[in-house]
């Protein structure tokens, strides 16, 4: 891994630890630069904290995942700040909007749980 890959690491890890970091964070690059490594090292790094997802796995593709995943991140979020990490997440039909729809939501304090 050269240069860029740390420097993007300690930059998102910066942002993450920040007191507004309830805002959306998109990594993106192309193909085999360690963008699944970085995610899983902050999931390991933030543990507890965090919820790490594949979106390219089968369980996308049943129905309920994203609310699943949702409710689960919102029962974490309970106990502090919660770091909600979904790798691939291009892969999931609508994902801006499901993204747009849980954040507004979370922001105006209406979210299920």
């Amino acid at each position: 891994m050269d240069g860029g890959y740390f420097l993007t690491r300690e930059r998102l890890r910066e942002r993450l630890l920040t007191e507004d970091a309830a805002r959306i964070q998109m990594l993106t690059g192309p193909r085999q630069v360690g963008k699944t490594t970085l995610l899983l090292e902050l999931a390991r790094d933030f543990g507890a904290r965090a919820l790490y997802r594949a979106a390219d796995s089968e369980e996308v593709g049943s129905p309920g995942w994203w609310m699943a995943l949702w409710e689960r991140a919102l029962r974490v979020a309970r106990t502090g700040k919660t770091l909600l990490l979904i790798d691939e997440i291009h892969i999931k039909p609508n994902w801006a909007r499901h993204i747009k729809v849980a954040d507004d939501s979370v922001r105006r304090g209406i979210s299920r749980s």
